[in-house]
């Protein structure tokens, strides 16, 4: 396997849990309110087992996940709207 098709294959896997994610999010928090990409994007950055990268995003506390997600604390809307599920 080359890899390119290794890389395509990551962010593949990567879209799929992070999708998985959002799901188990429900409507409210980070995960519910960051975009699938995004997510997808921290998830490889996180570790190079996805399914892991996963499951210690899903064990974070909000405020972890906010800064995992590259989510400003500091901007009042970025923060509220990803902590306590409003729309952004």
């Amino acid at each position: 396997m080359n890899a390119a098709t290794d890389q395509a294959n990551r962010k593949a896997v990567a879209a799929i849990a992070a999708a998985n994610l959002k799901a188990r999010a429900g409507r409210s928090g980070a995960l519910a309110h960051t975009s699938t990409s995004q997510i997808a994007e921290t998830l490889v950055d996180l570790d190079d087992n996805i399914f892991a990268a996963s499951a210690t995003l899903w064990s974070m506390d909000e405020d972890e996940r906010m800064e995992a997600l590259g989510l400003d604390q500091d901007d009042p809307k970025s923060y509220l709207a990803a902590k306590y599920g409003m729309a952004s």
